[in-house]
């Protein structure tokens, strides 16, 4: 559970730049992650994605994310959902605006 939060300018790149995080990103290498609930949270002027779902091998089943306002994704998008990534997700009350790469990005 993530609830609660505000984050500001948050994320950033990690290992001689080589990879990029989002303000929160799930990322499950191995084993799953399952129910994993996002809520009642504003992501403001983050680095790179708002909340990316990262390929790591293992899913990310029936995670939720409600009353989330993103707002500004600097170098991404306000939600990421990388190829290779693997589960579902619902959007429930979820506001994203001026992210530079769009609302929602599904890579293949």
């Amino acid at each position: 559970l993530i609830a609660n939060n505000g984050l500001y300018r948050t994320g950033g790149a990690f290992w001689n730049e080589d990879q990029e995080f989002g303000a929160i990103t799930l990322f499950p290498q191995n084993l799953p992650i399952p129910g994993v609930t996002i809520r009642d949270t504003d992501i403001v002027d983050s680095t790179y994605d708002g909340i990316q779902f990262k390929t790591g091998g293992g899913l990310m089943p029936d995670v939720k994310i409600q009353n989330v306002r993103i707002d500004t994704s600097n170098n991404g998008s306000g939600i990421l959902a990388m190829g290779g990534a693997r589960g579902s997700a619902t959007l429930t009350d979820v506001t994203i605006t001026n992210s530079r790469d769009g609302h929602v990005l599904i890579e293949p």
